[in-house]
């Protein structure tokens, strides 16, 4: 499984959307219908669950309101999860692991000394990835 970014350059506020993945060989796939209900006033953003996996990510507020991020995860209890941010170049900037994780973790980090930008908050299991974009202003 990879994941990958998915930006919407013309958002409505209720549509219909197929997805074209193009693999490294060339060869393509379609995938869809997904139906896509905007809401203007949330101010989270939630790592979309795949097909088949229960681990789940959810940021809030997004954009981050001073330098505090906050963030949820479900759905790694009783195994090992590990959270990071990711910025723009890849680099961690910062990280938690639980070896043994509750049906839902707490991640509070002060993001602070980091410059604006997006960044990526990824959640990892042993058989599962889940991503949430975050924007710092």
């Amino acid at each position: 499984t990879t994941t990958a970014s998915l930006t919407l350059v013309s958002v409505q506020t209720s549509a219909t959307y197929y997805v074209k993945a193009i693999q490294a060989s060339g060869s393509v796939t379609w995938s869809g219908p997904f139906s896509l209900t905007v809401d203007s006033r949330c101010t989270a953003r939630m790592g979309l669950e795949e097909p088949g996996l229960s681990l789940s990510v959810q940021v809030a507020p997004n954009p981050l309101a001073g330098g505090q991020l906050q963030a949820s995860v479900r759905g790694a209890e009783g195994g090992p999860l590990t959270v990071q941010l990711v910025d723009a170049r890849g680099y961690v900037v910062q990280a938690q692991h639980w070896p043994q994780a509750s049906p839902t973790e707490e991640v509070s980090w002060d993001v602070s000394a980091q410059p604006a930008g997006v960044y990526i908050l990824q959640a990892l299991t042993r058989h599962q990835r889940q991503t949430a974009k975050v924007l710092k202003l």
